[in-house]
Parts: C-alpha cells; sequence; structure tokens
C-alpha cells in the first residue's frame, strides 16, 4: 500500500473541494446535477437535454463523495426517484430518455444499444444499488428501502407472470434490466460487481454491520459496528454472522441504542447481541 504523507494528503483534500467546487457552480441544472460536457459543446443529464435528461450517478454520488451541497444532494436524488424510478417494472433506470444512435459520435458506444437495453436507459444496476446508498446517507431510509426491494431478483418472480416477464434467475443479481418496449426483462444475470455492491449495501448500509479488523493480528480480534439505517415499518430483525469458527447472532432493534461497538472474538462459541434501548 503506498503511503500519502499528511502534505500530499492536504494537497488532495484540497483539489477536491476545488473540484467540488467548479462542479457546484457549473454542474448544478436547478434540480439536478448534469452528467457531462461533451467536447462539441452538448449538455447531458440536462433539463434542456432531448436524451438523457437526467442520469443517476451525477446524483448518487454527488452524496456518497462527501462533496456535494447537503440541500443540493437532496433535491437531486429526488429528482432521480421521480423520473428513473419505474416501481411498476421493479427498475431503477440508469438515465431517461435514452440516446438515439446519432449521439454515438458525442457519448460512445452507450448509444449503440437499442434504446431501454443496458446503460442506455435500462437498469444498471451498479448505478441503481448506489441510488440506494445514497439515499441511505442522507437518511431517507424509507426510500432507500423501496429501491432496494426494486432491484431485488426474488420481487421479480413471485408470480407466473413476472417469471415471463424477467426471463432469468431469481437468485442471482443481473447487471441490467430492460425498460421501453421490454420493460422488466432480465439481461446479463450473474453479474458479481453488482451483486457486491447490492451485499454491501444491504449489510454494512442497511443493517448498518461492519467488521473492523484488529491492528493486532496475533490477538485474532476485531470489533462489530453496528449502526442500522432501518425504515419506519421495521421494528426488528434478526442477522447470522459467521465470524471464522464462531457464530454471532444479531438483533436489531428500531429502539437500540446506536452506534454500538462490541469486541468480536474467534472462540467457537455461539454469541447473541441485543440492542440495548437505554
Amino acid at each position: 500500500m503506498t503511503n500519502i504523507s499528511k502534505i500530499d494528503r492536504n494537497k488532495i483534500i484540497a483539489e477536491a473541494k476545488n473540484i467540488s467546487s467548479a462542479i457546484e457552480k457549473h454542474g448544478w441544472d436547478g434540480k439536478w446535477y448534469v452528467r457531462a460536457y461533451c467536447d462539441s459543446g452538448r449538455v447531458l443529464g440536462s433539463a434542456n437535454s432531448s436524451e438523457c435528461m437526467i442520469d443517476s450517478i451525477a446524483q448518487s454520488w454527488a452524496v456518497l463523495s462527501g462533496f456535494g451541497d447537503r440541500e443540493r444532494c437532496k433535491k437531486a436524488l429526488n429528482s432521480a426517484e421521480h423520473f428513473l424510478a419505474d416501481y411498476e417494472n421493479g427498475i431503477i433506470k440508469l438515465l431517461t430518455p435514452p440516446f438515439t444512435a446519432d449521439s454515438i459520435k458525442d457519448v460512445g458506444y452507450i448509444a449503440s444499444y437499442p434504446p431501454g437495453i443496458r446503460e442506455n436507459g435500462a437498469q444498471y444496476t451498479h448505478a441503481a444499488v448506489w441510488l440506494a446508498k445514497a439515499f441511505l446517507k442522507v437518511g431517507n431510509n424509507d426510500k432507500a428501502y423501496k429501491i432496494i426491494s426494486a432491484i431485488n431478483p426474488v420481487n421479480h418472480t413471485r408470480t407466473e407472470l413476472e417469471v415471463a416477464k424477467y426471463k432469468i434467475e431469481p437468485y442471482v443479481v443481473a447487471a441490467d434490466i430492460y425498460s421501453d418496449s421490454n420493460a422488466g426483462r432480465g439481461g446479463w444475470s450473474w453479474y458479481t460487481g453488482s451483486a457486491a455492491w447490492f451485499y454491501s449495501v444491504i449489510f454494512e448500509d442497511l443493517l448498518g454491520i461492519r467488521v473492523r479488523n484488529s491492528e493486532n493480528r496475533e490477538k485474532s480480534s476485531a470489533e462489530l459496528i453496528i449502526n442500522p439505517s432501518m425504515p419506519k415499518d421495521w421494528k426488528e430483525c434478526t442477522v447470522e454472522y459467521k465470524y471464522k469458527s464462531t457464530k454471532y447472532i444479531i438483533t436489531i432493534g428500531s429502539k437500540g441504542k446506536y452506534p454500538k461497538t462490541v469486541k468480536i472474538k474467534d472462540d467457537g462459541a455461539v454469541h447473541r447481541i441485543i440492542p440495548r434501548s437505554t
């Protein structure tokens, strides 16, 4: 791992702040952040754009970067949900409207896909998960869980009609789900990158369970940091977490006192962690 000196770190943070200021000045479109400026001068992700009027990645990463203006970020996330979430078909689109083939000179290969396929206006699941993560970060747990539920492949296969529409496995995550004329049809399944992000957001952000390993590896110990972001209608849930040969059964309650730090160790036993209300 490369060591970064304090001076270098300060330079990096200063440069990040300069970039953030430039984005706030030139990239804010009134209700959301634009996606990009093309060499031709064309703006992508603006209310005045006939294609790609809004893109979810710019909104999510304004939040996830930690540098976006807080009030603008909230407005941008709500705009993204309004224009990109199709809950009837269980789709969180990457962008809308899709690009036409004429745009390939500006945006590249995305425009070579038919409208509503993969990145060109369909759900690209990486970005859908990032949107849920961003809503959790700003404290809007209910909207985040609504998006997570829409992404969940099991919720695309509850009925025979849904199975016939989705057409791929219900037990793995798809890279993309089509919109437009093929709305709800799964694309590239067994997509490990999206699956990893989906698992991480559920486990670390929604349930709020993070593992911090001890710096002293000889002691073979670690800590669980528990700080959930539960939806309002959740009262309690239980998570079984295996740490090496040891099982920790973690009960997360809406009335628990959080964040909670628990030292864990590998002793081969079964331990129960319950929330404290006081």
